[in-house]
């Protein structure tokens, strides 16, 4: 069950790091004429977790807001699930304590 949940969080790590990328991207491209955003998003594992999409804004040009607003977000998310690994790590490490 703690694997699970270590797993669960690795997954929405990567998550938020490649959502981080990709506004990042789009920021570094600001002034590039006809640059599409790119987009990333989160779709539910089959075996829990996420899985990570891709995709390109249909409609080209710059939105500083939301890619700013993205980059929080993804911080946050990251920490979020970073907090779930080192709890999962300490709980797993109590249990082979426990047992050994």
């Amino acid at each position: 069950m703690s694997i699970k949940a270590f797993d669960t969080a690795v997954s929405g790590m990567r998550l938020a790091s490649t959502k981080l990328a990709a506004s990042a991207h789009n920021v570094a491209n600001l002034v590039t004429e006809d640059f599409a955003r790119t987009q990333a998003s989160g779709v539910e594992a089959k075996d829990g977790g996420v899985n990570v999409e891709l995709s390109t804004a249909s409609v080209p040009g710059p939105d500083l807001v939301a890619d700013v607003i993205e980059q929080k977000v993804a911080a946050v998310v990251y920490r979020a699930n970073l907090q779930v690994v080192k709890t999962t790590d300490a709980l797993l490490g109590d249990l082979l304590n426990t047992r050994g």
